[in-house]
């Protein structure tokens, strides 16, 4: 099929969860403005940076765009006088900074189309929504079957994925989800590869597994169609879970000829009265109302036996499955399971529903246990068949009659990077699909616990919950030594307390064949997927360590440490440098004066490193003169050789031995000496003669 064969045009293989980092370097005043000189950087590579140029007036359009989210955003405040001034300038350059911080560093606001046109308009400027429309039109006109009724605008968190609801006009009722995606980096089938192995997808049964109606792809992009949720079709009323009732909450009770009251007080007697009445048999109990409750539990798509055993099997168990209360029971199937926990509708935008969701509730223990169960059930048949997953997250499961089914089971195939990536790739024991899937179920299961994902990974402290053993399965994937030693497989999660007793109830048959040339390739493909991990895990962890270098070498602690050891090697190699000089001095002066002028010496060795030997130092000046007893005689020594001036030669042998003492001479070796001062005595002698 030729649907999908143009070009996406602006369409670029980038990886989407990659972060962008922003550093405003400086700022510059244009007539009646101040423009800021921003520099983006992609990743930790210095060398995949740019510049952008922003106003004020554009970081207050992204900050409107972005209050949908709910999160309240630290931009600064606008100001209409004074706003030239260089210290109010300065003051908002650290403000706006402060903000870029904050957005490019919250897990939802950084991965949406907003934030990445405002850092990056070069590469997220095209319009995906239009592009995935063209996409679509043309496959309706291949297959014309189908129908667009409504884009279901931004529900997910992906940038260049898009979803419709769609229509088949054979059978108008029933609404079906269309989900169109570029193809991302960890694409490594061939492309016939990837076109057989999605054309497996329909065939895939599995009672966890959404079900694929059709799956098709081209060299750019995707197209698969599924069953849509009921609870988009019936916006979450009690609709969501018997479709096919039609009427109030009210209705439903009053089903069987009047009230609750009335369906137990139905035969004369108390509700062990109605089991029992016709020999105490579930068929009996069935055929009793003449088929309204065998009515009632054809609604919900199952056998009688699924439905009462499925919270242990008694009536009032079938009313108060969930919590007790009928309105539990309309609760129970809300869109994804991050709908149920947010308490949110499934059409509104992805931000406005998960950013700051004002209502949030963890699950109930038996529902996280009944849930925890399912979903690892799905990660053991995947890591049986060989089949790469490694997308698990709350917003890909829905919730349908008490089970949980998982979405996009298609994404690894296309090479989607996963929700958790910039988790993922801080963690180097976390280099394989498999483990990746266990990491996102401990994700998974603090959400369901605590209603909200864990503010930060590594998570060592936990709030109370009333099972224990809720807690010991997160610590053991979500706790700092098992994000540095190693993930739990999904078959020791399984026999953990928490799940080891949880029974499920299925009777769709297990299917998924994969021929064996395409389980080669599935093989290859994840191998290469864990390289570029592994290999993206390892320049991370360079970049940290260098990071944290440089943090400590700036430190002012650090500053002064260096300086105080400078200042001790400084004093050390002049105490060293004076020692060396005293001791060659000693050795060569020795030499000289037991010797003669005319007596053999040896000569300097020459220097072989190429420097030229440090010039002599000048000579002592001479001792002050000794008095004379004659005012008028002076007694003047010859004057010794000017430094420059060249000694008596002596062969040639002493005139290499007097600039060798030269060389050596230090003044801290010269022996101290006793002088005597005669001109005291003089003095006295003078006044003397003088009184006389």
């Amino acid at each position: 099929m030729a649907f999908l064969e143009k070009q996406s045009p602006g369409r670029v293989l980038l990886d989407d969860t990659v972060a962008l980092t922003a550093l405003i370097e400086a700022s510059q005043n244009l007539q009646s403005h101040t423009e800021y000189i921003i520099r983006v950087q992609r990743g930790v590579s210095t060398e995949n940076s740019w510049q952008v140029i922003k106003r004020y007036s554009d970081f207050d359009m992204l900050n409107s765009s972005l209050l949908v989210s709910g999160v309240s955003l630290p931009l600064p405040p606008k100001k209409l006088l004074g706003n030239m001034d260089r210290e109010f300038i300065a003051e908002r350059q650290r403000g706006l900074q402060v903000y870029l911080d904050f957005i490019t560093q919250h897990h939802i606001l950084a991965t949406c189309q907003l934030v990445k046109k405002f850092l990056d308009t070069n590469n997220y400027s095209a319009n995906y929504t239009e592009i995935a429309l063209q996409q679509v039109s043309m496959f309706f006109r291949s297959d014309p079957k189908w129908e667009v009724v409504e884009p279901l605008k931004d529900i997910g968190w992906r940038i260049r994925k898009k979803y419709f609801l769609i229509k088949n006009k054979e059978q108008p009722k029933e609404r079906q989800v269309l989900s169109w995606v570029d193809l991302g980096p960890d694409k490594f089938l061939s492309d016939k590869d990837l076109q057989s192995t999605m054309k497996l997808l329909p065939s895939l049964t599995n009672p966890y597994i959404c079900p694929v109606t059709f799956a098709n792809t081209s060299e750019l992009s995707a197209l698969v169609i599924r069953m849509g949720n009921k609870t988009k079709k019936v916006k979450g009323t009690l609709r969501d879970l018997v479709c096919k009732v039609k009427g109030t909450l009210r209705d439903l009770v009053c089903q069987v000829k009047g009230t609750l009251r009335d369906l137990v007080c139905q035969v004369k007697g108390t509700l062990r009265d109605l089991v029992c009445q016709v020999k105490g048999t579930l068929r009996d109990l069935v055929c009793q109302v003449k088929g309204t409750l065998r009515d009632l539990v054809c609604q919900v798509k199952g056998t009688l036996r699924d439905l009462v055993c499925q919270v242990k099997g008694t009536l009032r168990d079938l009313v108060c499955q969930v919590k007790g209360t009928l309105r539990d029971l309309v609760c129970q199937v809300k869109g994804t399971l991050r709908d149920l926990v947010c308490k949110v509708k499934p059409k509104e935008a992805f931000m406005r529903k998960y950013c700051n969701p004002k209502k949030i509730q963890g699950l109930e223990l038996q529902q996280i246990r009944t849930y925890g169960r399912q979903i690892l059930e799905v990660l053991k048949f995947f890591h049986d068949k060989g089949f790469p997953y490694g997308h698990l997250h709350a917003s890909n499961i829905v919730i349908e009659d008490n089970t949980c089914k998982v979405l996009d089971i298609e994404n690894s195939l296309l090479g989607l990077p996963s929700y958790y990536r910039p988790y993922i790739t801080q963690f180097r024991k976390i280099n394989t699909t498999e483990s990746i899937d266990v990491y996102s179920f401990g994700h998974l299961l603090y959400e369901m616990t605590y209603g909200r994902p864990p503010d930060a990974v590594p998570v060592d402290q936990y709030p109370a919950v009333p099972n224990t053993s809720v807690v010991s399965v997160l610590q053991s994937i979500l706790s700092t030594d098992a994000c540095k030693t190693g993930m739990p497989t999904v078959a020791q999660l399984l026999q953990t307390p928490l799940f080891s007793d949880v029974l499920l109830f299925h009777s769709e048959k297990l299917q998924f064949k994969i021929p064996t040339k395409l389980r080669d390739a599935l093989k290859t493909a994840k191998e290469c997927m864990e390289k570029r991990l592994q290999e993206e895990q390892k320049t991370n962890q360079q970049h940290r360590r260098l990071t944290r270098a440089q943090s400590h070498h700036d430190s002012e602690e650090e500053k002064r440490r260096r300086k105080i050891l400078a200042r001790k090697k400084s004093r050390q190699s002049a105490y060293e440098n004076e020692e060396d000089l005293s001791v060659k001095y000693n050795n060569n002066s020795g030499s000289g004066a037991s010797s003669p002028p005319t007596s053999p010496s040896s000569p300097t060795p020459p220097h072989t490193t190429g420097v030229a030997p440090p010039p002599p130092l000048p000579p002592p000046p001479p001792p002050p003169l000794p008095p004379s007893d004659n005012p008028g005689q002076s007694h003047a020594p010859p004057h010794p050789p000017l430094p420059g001036s060249d000694p008596p030669p002596a062969n040639g042998v002493g005139r290499g031995a007097l600039l060798t003492s030269i060389t050596s001479f230090s003044i801290g070796k010269l022996k101290k000496t006793v002088s005597i001062d005669r001109s005291i005595r003089r003095s006295e002698v003078d006044r003397s003669s003088f009184s006389s």
